[in-house]
């Protein structure tokens, strides 16, 4: 969270299993930017669409790796 301005500039997913967790639909309240870019551990980059929906931005990780962390940053 932005200091200045209380909004959300990340979000971190860890997936604590042993297998790959696919689809994971996420909610981000108050984003810095509606401009979301997923980066796995792996250093695989993409841009995300998010639906807004009551305030909130709904997103879908598309995979986590098993003991594995995925960020979504607002930028």
């Amino acid at each position: 969270t932005c200091k200045t301005t209380g909004k959300t500039l990340a979000v971190s997913v860890c997936n604590c299993t042993i297998e790959p967790q696919r689809d994971l639909k996420i909610a981000i309240r108050r984003p810095a930017s509606e401009h979301f870019r997923y980066i796995c551990q792996y250093g695989t980059e993409m841009t995300l669409t998010a639906q807004e929906q009551d305030g909130e931005y709904i997103l879908t990780i598309p995979e986590v790796a098993p003991w594995g962390v995925a960020t979504v940053f607002c930028d």
